[in-house]
């Protein structure tokens, strides 16, 4: 049986539902292809602050790609953010008499290893900060299923950006027991949020080993 799912992924509806009461029933995933945000600013990251000359300016939670990041958060002060999508080195460039601070973590989410910068031209020394993504299934049988040693509904890990992969061997995990009329999946960051994305596609197969 092969499901293939685009950009919803709450609350997926089984057609006739899925018998797992015997336990014999494992999941795989065969294709997932999709944008996600690049940027994640959060106050639990701590890279959500920083400071124009004397004024404190707090970046609003959530995530960004660099083009909306740039336009919203930086355009508006007058500096002007590039990103270099070979390297993906981020170049900063502070008006004059300007000076700009931020918070460290938001320096290294830039791949910056300094966190202030007075007026001029700046390129980070890192790739803009790319994390694992979890892709996560509410039904897996998490007592078989172990992250780090610890029970887990994580189903695949994925990367942050644009992203396309087919697996022609998919790891197969097994299901809970039980009759399933949906499925529950979702996307979330490494502290549990979830994670915004465009252009969704996922194909899952589900057999009986």
């Amino acid at each position: 049986m092969y499901l293939t799912i685009t950009n919803n992924l709450e609350d997926i509806r089984i057609y006739n539902g899925i018998d797992n009461n015997s336990g014999q029933l494992y999941i795989g995933l065969c294709e997932i292809s999709y944008s996600a945000k690049l940027i994640n600013i959060s106050a639990k990251l701590y890279n959500n602050k920083m400071r124009l000359d004397n004024e404190h300016r707090e970046i609003p939670e959530g995530y960004y790609n660099f083009h909306t990041f740039a336009n919203k958060i930086f355009k508006p002060l007058n500096i002007t953010a590039k990103l270099n999508h070979e390297t993906l080195l981020v170049t900063l460039i502070i008006p004059t008499g300007k000076v700009l601070a931020m918070s460290i973590n938001l320096a290294t989410t830039l791949g910056f290893e300094n966190n202030r910068f007075n007026e001029g031209t700046y390129t980070g020394e890192n790739p803009i900060k790319r994390v694992d993504l979890y892709l996560h299934l509410n039904e897996l049988n998490t007592t078989e299923n172990l992250l780090n040693g610890t029970p887990s509904s994580v189903l695949e890990i994925i990367p942050t950006g644009r992203f396309s992969k087919e697996y022609t061997t998919p790891r197969f995990k097994q299901l809970s027991k039980g009759f399933f009329e949906n499925l529950n999946l979702s996307i979330k960051n490494e502290i549990g949020e979830l994670v915004q994305f465009n252009d969704l596609c996922i194909v899952l197969k589900i057999l009986a080993l």
